[in-house]
């Protein structure tokens, strides 16, 4: 029923439902419709889990991403350390 449901409604539909529900996705589907998003969503009961957030988590992408959910939790795992002055893991996600 669910997976029905899933497919009949955009993503960002499914997030400004209310309830309790764990919406998943890809990174590429997500940034589609964040882009799309005209409205930011003003829950503090959003949370964003991003998995390899080194490789999204730099620059506009992620500067959008809390544009559009300005006061959702955010967090990212990376396991990838990345040494660029410009692109400092530890300054970015924590030690």
């Amino acid at each position: 029923e669910f997976d029905k449901l899933k497919k009949e409604k955009s993503l960002l539909n499914l997030i400004a439902e209310p309830g309790d529900a764990v919406i998943t996705t890809l990174i590429h589907k997500f940034k589609a419709e964040v882009d799309a998003s005209v409205t930011p969503f003003l829950s503090s009961e959003i949370f964003v889990l991003v998995d390899e957030g080194h490789r999204s988590q730099y620059g506009s992408f992620n500067v959008r991403m809390q544009q559009v959910f300005p006061i959702a939790c955010f967090i990212a795992f990376t396991g990838t350390p990345l040494m660029k002055k410009e692109k400092s893991t530890a300054n970015k996600f924590g030690g």
